[in-house]
This record gives C-alpha cells, sequence and structure tokens, in this order.
C-alpha cells in the first residue's frame, strides 16, 4: 500500500529455489516458511505458533536496517530449519551453492520461548503461548484465521 515493492532478483531467486529442492529431496530440511507476509520476525514467530517449539537467535552480526531485517519482505529470503542430524549434509550443499547467501540465525529449542538476540543485547524474550494468544487475537479481529502451517 505505500512505498516502492521489492526488487526482484530473478538469478537469486532461482538459486534459492534450486538450493531448497536439492535440500528437500536429500531430506535435510525440517521446515521453510517464506518471509512474504510479515518478513523475518513474522515467518519465525509462525512457525513456533505452529510447531509449539521455541527458537533461540542471534542476530548480533547483522549490519543494516533492524527494520529491513525483522520486517523485510524481498523476495528469496526463507527461513529453514535443519535436524541436528542433517547439518553437516546441509552445510556441505550450501557450500557447494555460493550463488545462493545463507545465514545461520539460531536453533530450534523444546523450550516453548522466542528468545532473540541483536546488536550483543537481548530484544526479545516471549513464550510461544503468548505470541500465539496475540497472533489469534489480532487475527480475530481482521477475520483471518490461525498462523500458516510451518512444521518444525
Amino acid at each position: 500500500l505505500a512505498g516502492r515493492p521489492p526488487r526482484v532478483d530473478l538469478a537469486l531467486e532461482q538459486a534459492v529455489q534450486s538450493l531448497l529442492r536439492q535440500a528437500i529431496g536429500q531430506g535435510l530440511i525440517a521446515s521453510a516458511h517464506d518471509s512474504s507476509d510479515g518478513g523475518l520476525a513474522v515467518a519465525v514467530a509462525e512457525c513456533c505458533i505452529a510447531s509449539g517449539l521455541g527458537v533461540a537467535l542471534d542476530l548480533s552480526s547483522f549490519r543494516g536496517s533492524v527494520q529491513r531485517l525483522l520486517f523485510g519482505e524481498g523476495g528469496a529470503r526463507v527461513v529453514v530449519s535443519v535436524k541436528q542430524a542433517s547439518l553437516e549434509a546441509w552445510e556441505r550443499l550450501v557450500l557447494s551453492t555460493p550463488a545462493c547467501p545463507v545465514t545461520s540465525l539460531g536453533v530450534v529449542q523444546r523450550d516453548a520461548r522466542l528468545h532473540w538476540r541483536l546488536a550483543d543485547r537481548d530484544v526479545l524474550d516471549q513464550s510461544v503461548e503468548s505470541l500465539r494468544r496475540s497472533h489469534e487475537d489480532g487475527g480475530e479481529r481482521r477475520g483471518q484465521r490461525g498462523p500458516h502451517e510451518c512444521p518444525v
């Protein structure tokens, strides 16, 4: 509704989708969620709500606009979780795909909390249950249903 739509980089989109298809074909991906509806912050929160699992993210090494990092809806951005047993194979696949930048953000955890660290300080520590309640309350006010499916 406001501003310019994100610029589409077709070569990057192709590299990301190719990497994801290969990883899925090899059984490496536990979950994947695009960031087209609210950016990284919303995608991660929706994954936590849908799975009931928590996540600890460390975004301290990021430099740039925090708004763009957390809420940017540009293409070719996908939140992916990889099971520990598949991590080495995932890393080998990523290294063989230099056209597709991948950034490790954190770990999924059984403790149902969303914990974010940014600029070397804790900025969010919220229970998944409280996120779920807020999401449902907001969705009901807008006439929408629950979170997108994102089994982790």
